[in-house]
């Protein structure tokens, strides 16, 4: 699995980081099949350390839209795949249905290339 990453996602890392946005590209993106996602090995995310985001006010539109993706929607793969995985679901503020469908509509794909 990748972490995609926009051209504003890179820039709003670099900056938390204080480094420039060709610079955190090299140093933690890489390029597949035209688009660019975190290079890691080994782990999920090399900002997720200690059961935590690192990297939380900063993280990449991919991970800002989740637990709402498509995919997520249906009560079977939600309670299967995203309740039974994610400790944090049930723990944050409740959204309506109107927020999550205008987080589908704007999320439209993960891969980096909305926001």
């Amino acid at each position: 699995m990748y972490v995609y990453l926009s051209f504003k996602d890179r820039k709003r890392l670099a900056a938390y980081f204080g480094i420039s946005a060709d610079i955190f590209t090299i140093k933690y993106a890489k390029k597949t099949d035209s688009q660019y996602h975190l290079k890691y090995t080994g782990k999920d995310c090399p900002f997720y350390q200690e059961n935590r985001c690192m990297v939380y006010d900063a993280r990449p539109w991919q991970c800002r839209t989740w637990p709402f993706w498509p995919e997520n929607m249906n009560r079977t793969v939600w309670e299967r795949d995203v309740a039974a995985y994610c400790p944090g679901v049930g723990m944050g503020r409740l959204y309506s249905a109107e927020e999550i469908e205008e987080i589908l509509v704007k999320r439209k794909d993960v891969s980096g290339r909305q926001e």
